[in-house]
């Protein structure tokens, strides 16, 4: 016996609904695969780490760089 259209369209309600759902839909799921993804993937990890260091640089190279770094220099020298 197939579906009649009154059935197809309150199944379609019941998944639109389910999707939807704040507990158990596909958002909070999708912010869960995100986040457990986040802690396991080595890459991520490595990412991270090496945007760190290469702001550090960047940042070590501002204050060293353009005579700053001779003043500073020069101050822990003199002491």
């Amino acid at each position: 016996m197939p579906l009649s259209e009154n059935d197809l369209v309150r199944i379609r309600e019941v998944v639109q609904l389910a999707i939807q759902d704040e507990k158990h839909g596909v958002p909070p799921m999708i912010r869960r695969f995100i986040a457990g993804h986040e802690e396991a993937c080595p890459h991520g990890k490595w990412l991270v780490r090496a945007k760190w260091i290469l702001i550090g640089v960047c940042i070590g190279a501002l204050v060293v760089g353009g005579g700053s770094g001779f003043a500073i220099a020069r101050v822990l020298l003199l002491k």
